[in-house]
Formats: C-alpha cells, structure tokens, sequence
C-alpha cells in the first residue's frame, strides 16, 4: 500500500491483501438504503459476506441506524458520494457503531460523516465510551471518514479501542471530539489503531489529552498526519506509539515529525485545507513520509489513491511528496492554482458613510428553519489585528435538507451603522446565490493580508450573513463581531 519499509507498511499491506482476498473470493452484491432497505441496520443484517451496502446522500438519524452491528460480517458500508453529503446524525442518542463481534479488515466503512454522538452513563461501565465509534477485539477499517462533535461521558468522545482492536483510519478527520479522557480517540487493553493520513483537531479533554489516550499496553501507529489545537494535550499516555512524519502539537519524537503552526485554511469542503498560495506555505505540505502516487489503502472495489485529492482550496492534487493530514475530494468549483499572489478587490474603507437603501436590523426576528444553520467564522479569535496580519472571514452552512439548494444570501461589512455589501463592497445593497450542498460547506468572503494605511480610524467593525429563500425573505442569519481599531490605530480588545 505504502511503498516505505516498516511496521506499519506491513500493516497496510496485510489489510490490503486480506481485503483483496475477500473481494476476489465472492460475488459482491449491491445492496442500497433507503432503495433496498429503510434503515443501515436493515441493509447491514441482510447482507452478505462481501457485499456493499450504498448510502444514498442524506442524513441518517433515530432506530436502525444508531448503534450499527455488522455482526462479524465482512462487507463494504459506504457512502453513494463521500463524506459530505452522506451524515449519520446521531442527535445525542447513543453512537453509530458498536463493533464488537471480532471484525477484521474486510469490515470497510468509507466516506460517511459520524455527526453528535453523544453516550452517557456510569464510568466503570464500558458501555459509555466510544461517542461516535466502539471497537472490541475487532479491527474494521474507516477510509475517508470524518468524526464530528461527537462525546463520550468518560472515555473516547469519538473512538474507543479496547482488547486488542486494531482498526485502520486512513484519510480521516476527528474534530470538536470531547471526553474525559482522550477526547478524540482512547486506546486500551493492548489495541493499536492505525492512522495515516488523518487530521485530529480541536478536541478536548477535561481530565486527559484531549486527542489521544492510551492505557494498559495500548499505542497507535501514525504517519503522515496532523494533531493540533486539541486540549489540553495531544498524546497523553501514548508515549509507546510509532508516530512519524506528522505534524504533532507539543512535539513527538520520531522520524519526520514536526512541531509547526499547519496553517489551516477553510475551503469548499471544510476548515483544514493547507494554505499553499497567497502567503506562507503550511509546514505539513510536501513533508510526508512517501511520494503521493505511493499512499493509498486497496478496498474490496479498488485503490483509494490520496494523489486524486487535495489540501489546497485551489483544488490542485497532491503530488511530489504526500502532504500531512485529511485530503479532501476536489471541487468543480475550485479556481485551480493561481498564478499570482491573491489580493483583495478592494478594502472597505470606514471613513466614508455611505447610506444603503435598506440595512439588515440587529433586532429583526429571522423565520428560523432547523434544518439550516449559517455561522460566520474568523480566523482571529482574539480580533486583534496589526498591518500585515491575514484575515480570513468564512461563511459555515449546515444543511440538513435531503436535496442540494440554492439561495440568494447577503453579506455585508457594517461600521458604525453603514453597510457595504459582498461581493463588490458597494454600498448598493447586493446579494449572490451560493450553493448549499448537504451537511457542512464553507464559503470564504475575505482573505487578505490587513493593510497599513498609515490613518487613524474608528472602532466596531461587524459582519452580516443573511441566507434568503426564493421570494427573498430572511430565512436565518448571523453576525459577529470583527475587529475594533483604536484611534492611534491599534487594533483592541475582543467586542
């Protein structure tokens, strides 16, 4: 699988070989939910050895499709279109899986999003951990995965491993994970998960690291991945675990490995793009272990080459030397790799008062839809901005509509009561149609480096996503606050 001599070569390659041997032993049958079968519990119990089990894009919620036996089967469960439009949502009910019958690597669940898994209960009972994920003596393997607010009461807010499970994450993402201990993944009882090519972020941890735990002669292999701004703590007790060329908060002794800011970007996809372009060149590009062509994990209906995806919103495959962490699939959309250093069109300038024909009201009441959510994300948490600083503003979507959307959404910069509107920043009121596919996308506004202009300015700077139906009446919207700047132009405290 990996062209690099070692133990965990030996890993993959063995996976690789036994899920061939599976693949080739059988006729696999396609097996499809909700066409076939209304729920995955259904689809899973009536297939059979080497079959694949095809989720249509939706959300996946409530009996039949929480807690997910496959009963020792080996067979294929796997999203129609990958992770980004196929979520289980769990909606703090229990967890997705709980495979717990000796599953080995012929057990592949692929390109699914394990979205508020939430277990609770005493924590002597094992039961309770494990928030997205339960693995006991069994070893199944996730390929393009993502692990998303999911939380265990004790240990293992996304995964737990205990009694020698030694399941395989290959191009996976775990974030906003909490636990008491480990709060992305727990290791016990002699397991020894694999992860290469994962990005583990923004998990936490209220007793133990907040990525990842062992105890009881447990350990991990790890290459080619990223564990950062996770709390508090990246390993915790995995001091034993064979981890090389990965990016590693805190530090790892190892091969390869290093200790540097990744400079994530958020793109169409999600917020762990690497930035390539416009800046800085993120560390972890380039500084894998192996040649790109060479990492891939052999699956029942092919290859799953990590050469075919990308870390760059630019949409440019990964070539030359892997990149650390999750790769995602390419965008149609994606501009491909600029030639020159990306600028601003313009910058807003607050010194001006323009007024709008209309201006979005603070106190206005939005017809809230649940199954929309819209956030607005800024790279500066502490809003403290100095000339030559980046400034990144994205818009978050969470659709958890069945079909893909597109709806006309206002963006607007507001200083002290006057709006300039995305994507001209005139202050002409103005919209654009985005498109919203299912589960979570991300739309970058701004990305620019803040400018000295050598003037004093205001302060209370503030920013407006307004998402609109067909008729254009409000649906949902958010603000957030941006970037107070002083008089002697010093940028101040948080607002």
């Amino acid at each position: 699988m990996i062209n690099r001599s070692g133990d965990f070569s030996s890993l993959l390659v063995a996976a690789s070989l036994f899920l061939f041997a599976v693949s080739c032993s059988t006729h696999a049958a396609m097996v499809y939910v909700p066409g076939d079968y209304p729920t995955i519990q259904e689809a899973v119990d009536a297939a059979g050895t080497g079959d694949v089990i095809v989720l249509a894009d939706g959300e996946y919620a409530g009996e039949g499709n929480l807690e997910i036996s496959f009963a020792g089967k080996a067979v294929t469960l796997r999203s129609a279109n990958g992770p980004y439009t196929c979520v289980i949502n769990c909606n703090e009910a229990g967890r997705a899986f709980n495979i717990v019958n000796g599953e080995e690597s012929s057990t592949v669940i692929q390109g699914i999003t394990v979205f508020n898994g939430v277990v609770e209960g005493t924590v002597e009972n094992a039961l309770y951990h494990g928030g997205a994920v339960r693995c006991v003596s069994s070893s199944p393997v996730f390929v393009d995965c993502r692990f998303i607010d999911n939380t265990a009461l004790d240990h293992g807010g996304a995964v737990f491993c205990d009694f020698g499970s030694n399941p395989v994450f290959f191009n996976c993402i775990f974030t906003g994970n909490s636990a008491n201990r480990g709060g992305a993944v727990y290791m016990d009882h002699y397991s020894h998960p694999v992860f290469q090519n994962c990005t583990i972020s923004e998990s936490e941890a209220y007793v133990d690291s907040g990525a990842f735990d062992c105890a009881n002669v447990a350990s991990m292999t790890m290459t080619d991945s990223i564990v950062r701004d996770n709390f508090p703590g990246s390993l915790g007790l995995c001091a034993d675990s064979d981890i090389t060329y990965s990016n590693i908060a805190g530090g790892f002794e190892g091969d390869g490995n290093i200790n540097e800011n990744p400079l994530f970007e958020t793109g169409y996809f999600g917020a762990f793009y690497l930035t390539q372009f416009g800046g800085p060149v993120s560390p972890s590009v380039d500084s894998g272990s192996s040649p790109a062509t060479d990492v891939f994990i052999s699956l029942p209906e092919g290859d799953f080459p990590i050469e075919s995806l990308t870390t760059s919103i630019y949409g440019n495959t990964d070539s030359g030397t892997v990149d650390m962490g999750f790769h995602y699939k390419l965008n149609d959309t994606a501009p491909g790799t600029p030639t020159i250093t990306p600028t601003p069109t313009i910058t807003p300038t607050p010194t001006i008062t323009p007024t709008p024909t209309i201006t979005p009201s603070p106190t206005a009441t939005p017809t809230v839809t649940p199954n929309y959510e819209i956030r607005i994300n800024i790279n500066d948490d502490d809003r403290y901005l100095t000339p030559g600083d980046r400034l990144i503003v994205d818009v978050e979507f969470r659709n958890y509509e069945i079909d893909f959307v597109s709806y006309p959404m206002y963006f607007a910069l507001e200083y002290q009561g006057n709006f300039w509107f995305w994507d001209n920043w005139s202050e002409n009121v103005d919209y654009n149609y985005v498109s919203v596919p299912y589960g979570m996308s991300y739309l970058t506004i701004l990305d620019f480096f803040w400018p000295d202009t050598g003037s004093a300015m205001g302060s209370g700077f503030r920013f407006w996503a307004v998402l609109l139906d067909q008729d254009f009446e409000p649906i949902i919207h958010q603000s957030e606050y941006g970037i107070a700047v002083s008089d002697d132009f010093g940028f101040g405290p948080p607002l």
